[in-house]
């Protein structure tokens, strides 16, 4: 990834990662590390985190995924605000939306050009036991030569073990003012529509790639 790390910024968040992984296992003897943004937190539910993180050590998963909600700007700011604040509405995960509250979702796609109601990524953060030789995959996920064994409270990962029993949940929030939002794209610049060695593609429809045109 070395190749890629002055022009995109998925890969620097992945050995950034990593490297905050191995100086978790080696020097502060860590035993689980929550990989979020600047702009997120981490929300254990009504379990305490140190509830949460005795039961994952507990468990038989090396890694898990949570879902993640997305935060509503609630006032057209022109300037830059704390979104930690000012929100406190959020978009649910779909697998949390009701049945009968899909066709808002529907509705939301017709009147906004097909663009999906998340305007960012919307499959989860993880968390990493260290110690277990991982490596991340992406900026979603972790991995090694062998098959680490993850688990999530998220329905849609069918290659994960699920545990809806974990109520945590990763609070994005992304761009909660115009200004922030102006700021991120004329950050990223002209970005191509495939990252992490091209590995990971951004359909030209999306908002992101809209965002940048």
């Amino acid at each position: 990834l070395k190749d890629y790390v002055q022009d995109d910024v998925q890969v620097r968040q992945m050995l950034n990662a990593l490297h905050c992984l191995r100086r978790a296992e080696a020097r502060d003897r860590l035993q689980w590390l929550v990989h979020v943004d600047s702009d997120e937190l981490f929300d254990p539910g009504a379990r305490s985190i140190h509830d949460h993180f005795r039961y994952l050590e507990a468990s038989r998963f090396d890694w898990f995924c949570y879902h993640n909600f997305e935060a509503v700007p609630e006032v057209a700011y022109q300037t830059e605000v704390d979104p930690f604040l000012t929100v406190s509405l959020f978009k649910r995960a779909a697998c949390l939306v009701p049945d009968a509250a899909k066709a808002v979702s529907e509705t939301w796609r017709a009147r906004n050009f097909g663009i999906d109601p998340f305007l960012f990524y919307a499959n989860g953060k993880t968390s990493v036991r260290c110690g277990v030789g991982a490596c991340p995959v992406s900026v979603h996920a972790w991995g090694r030569k062998d098959p680490l064994r993850g688990g999530t409270n998220d329905p849609r990962h069918k290659a994960l073990a699920l545990d809806a029993s974990v109520a945590c949940r990763v609070l994005h929030y992304a761009c909660c003012s115009f200004a922030q939002l102006r700021r991120k794209y004329e950050t990223l610049g002209a970005f191509p529509n495939s990252c992490v060695a091209g590995t990971v593609h951004h359909e030209p429809d999306t908002f992101h790639c809209k965002c940048r045109d």
